[in-house]
């Protein structure tokens, strides 16, 4: 089975302006025959709720499939957990039948630690395990995601603010929130978006090999594109880390149950 992304967001998403079709075109060159965006569901996000209308992403992909027929499109949704409102993630959940659910924490005390200049004076170390016990809670909260995005979003954010901060200072952390996953089996997310930013292998490295350590049996690889030029740009890279980390399978969504694929057929 052919390589498709299974973390993008098009124009339904309030950061992204690209119009899904321009993503489809790319994955026919690509001859990949599936597609996938998971548009931002925020809560309190600077004091207002963000809400994607899947209702005409929903009658667009329906469209768009009549124009590409041997394309199979799905609308999927990025959760971002806030403690206090999980009924109302429950409630966008049940409205809307979606093919994939992600699950994430971005910010810290309400802030998105993507803009950490608007944080304000903070340790980042006290950052990232603020971000990593949200995570904690959103991973044994009610909402039925099937992959977790990102965990180390707060972490790329804390190297603006301190070079010498390491994931590995907060491995108990760490280890907590992949042990919860496992028992879940749920599946964990190596975002080439964030490990460029981050750009040291290394890093990536040590998330791959703790959670193998523990277990850890289900691995997706995701570009988070916001524009089509950032889609599918990274995937060779770290499918070749991801092999040497002794990653032999990656696992793909499809209709919504994790299916196990052999990295070496993922091109």
């Amino acid at each position: 089975m052919e390589y498709f992304d299974q973390h993008l967001h098009t124009r339904f998403s309030f950061d992204s302006k690209e119009e899904p079709e321009n993503y489809i075109n790319k994955a026919i060159g690509r001859g990949i025959t599936r597609f996938i965006s998971t548009e931002h569901v925020e809560f309190d996000y600077n004091g207002e709720d963000i809400l994607p209308d899947f209702n005409a992403q929903k009658s667009l992909y329906t469209a768009l499939e009549k124009k590409y027929p041997n394309m199979r499109l799905y609308c999927g949704a990025e959760i971002g957990y806030k403690s206090g409102r999980v009924k109302d993630a429950l409630s966008i959940i049940e409205k809307y039948d979606f093919s994939l659910i992600n699950l994430s924490v971005h910010d810290y005390k309400g802030v998105d630690v993507y803009y950490p200049k608007d944080i304000g004076l903070v340790s980042a170390n006290e950052m990232i395990k603020w971000n990593l016990e949200k995570i904690a809670e959103a991973v044994e909260s009610e909402i039925p995601f099937n992959t977790l995005c990102h965990v180390d979003y707060a972490f790329k954010s804390a190297l603006t603010l301190d070079k010498g901060v390491n994931m590995s200072d907060h491995e108990d952390q760490l280890k907590t929130i992949f042990r919860s996953l496992i028992s879940k089996d749920k599946a964990l997310e190596i975002n080439t978006k964030v490990q460029k930013a981050i750009a040291d292998d290394a890093h990536t490295e040590y998330l791959v090999k703790t959670y193998l350590s523990l277990g850890g049996k289900f691995l997706t690889l995701s570009d988070d594109a916001h524009r089509v030029d950032s889609y599918l740009s990274h995937v060779e890279h770290y499918l070749d880390l991801l092999k040497r980390c002794g990653v032999n399978k990656l696992t793909f969504f499809i209709e919504g149950k994790p299916t196990l694929i052999d990295i070496d057929d993922c091109k």
